[in-house]
């Protein structure tokens, strides 16, 4: 019986690095996280991406390949990071060939909007869903799509990054923010909700303070989280209309508040969606949480070396 074959799997967002040992079940064996230290600095954050792995895999069996998620636009066959307005120090860095030396071994790459879509359909709430997409509201809006039972990447690896679609309401955005945060990523992602608090509040609360206190009653909250879900069931529709999923998901820290009750979402996309698309589409929280890039990486890992 031969081994069950382990990867190495990093996910690296604006503030934190998070690595883990996952095998080809979708298991995870090992974690580690640390801050960023330098995200200004490609070369140090670099470094500290391949001191972080080496921690990992100290006295552990050696992985067959790495997976990276990061949130940027990517050259997958070069192994370089293009863009990335959260990691700016990295714009133009061979990443993965940088790594691959100093492991000695394979690196892949992908957008984290793809690597978390990838998690969900390996082994979360998209498992064995043919067609699927996967919205995740955060910071930003991104996600990813599976037609078909594949990744759909796009000319440039940026197929799923729904923050730029217009919803009704977008013109009315102040113009300066949606030209550079994206049209529905304006309205209703963390940084759109706390400016919208701001102007009406007078105070820029979280956005967990916001959904916080629209459950506890407080009517103007309310009608911020309100106003962000319509925008949301607006998008979906767009979406269930394009793509005919069977799925989507709702994810990261923002898209899970609003869709924790998945039926209104749900009922808003069946009133506004191509009518038989609609039919077919259901609207459901992801259910990995922080591990879906994780997993999502992995998975990329594997399927690198044939897995």
């Amino acid at each position: 019986m031969s081994a069950v074959r382990r990867v190495a799997a990093v996910d690296i967002g604006g503030t934190q690095l998070r690595a883990a040992l996952v095998d080809e079940e979708a298991r995870i064996h090992r974690r580690v996280a640390r801050l960023v230290a330098s995200p200004q600095d490609g070369e140090a954050l670099t470094g500290q991406v391949v001191t972080l792995l080496q921690e990992l895999m100290a006295g552990q069996p050696q992985p067959v390949a790495v997976g990276v998620s990061l949130p940027a636009v990517i050259d997958r066959r070069a192994g370089r990071v293009e863009w990335a307005p959260n990691l700016p120090g990295w714009d133009g860095v061979e990443l993965g060939p940088r790594l691959s030396e100093a492991l000695a071994m394979p690196v892949v790459l992908e957008y984290d909007g793809h690597a978390a879509v990838l998690g969900e359909h390996w082994a979360g709430a998209g498992r064995g869903v043919a067609d699927l997409v996967f919205v995740i509201v955060g910071t930003g809006v991104g996600g990813g799509i599976i037609a078909d039972g594949r990744l759909v990447r796009g000319a440039s690896n940026l197929a799923g990054a729904g923050g730029w679609m217009g919803v009704p309401g977008a013109a009315d955005a102040d113009p300066a923010r949606a030209a550079a945060r994206g049209l529905l990523e304006s309205l209703i992602a963390g940084p759109g909700l706390q400016a919208t608090a701001a102007l009406r509040l007078g105070e820029p609360l979280a956005p967990r303070d916001i959904f916080d206190r629209a459950a506890q009653g407080d009517p103007a909250c309310r009608a911020i989280v309100d106003e962000a879900r319509e925008h949301l069931a607006w998008a979906l529709a767009n979406v269930v209309s394009l793509l005919n999923p069977e799925l989507v998901l709702v994810g990261g820290s923002v898209g899970l508040r609003l869709a924790e009750q998945p039926e209104r979402l749900e009922a808003a996309v069946r009133g506004r969606a191509q009518p038989w698309a609609a039919r077919r589409a259901r609207i459901a929280p992801a259910g990995l949480g922080d591990d879906a890039g994780l997993l999502g990486a992995a998975r990329a890992a594997l399927s690198s070396v044939g897995g």
